[in-house]
């Protein structure tokens, strides 16, 4: 592990390239023929760079696309929301 660390420490993950925040969602509907639950997924880029993401099952069972979307939506918001938040708080400036 040592060598590994040692030969890959110039490397270096790099955000750049964008200006700004982006939160992207989508949600499948009822794609599970057991439980009839929904998946869903979120991505979060800062500066073009990846900073978060999430795909699981809906807790809820949804009875249409719009509300399975729309679920999708909400907890891509919630944590698009303290994300956004804490950028502000350190002071970080997007357009």
């Amino acid at each position: 592990m040592l060598y590994y660390l040692h030969n890959t420490r110039k490397l270096a993950l790099r955000l750049g390239g964008g200006d700004g925040f982006k939160v992207g969602s989508d949600a499948s509907f009822s794609d599970d023929s057991i439980d009839r639950r929904s998946s869903q997924a979120y991505i979060m880029k800062l500066f073009d760079g990846l900073v978060g993401w999430r795909a699981n099952k809906q807790d809820t069972v949804t009875t249409s696309t719009t509300e399975a979307e729309l679920l999708a939506l909400a907890q891509a918001t919630k944590v698009g929301l303290f994300i956004s938040q804490l950028l502000a708080e350190l002071s970080v400036q997007l357009d």
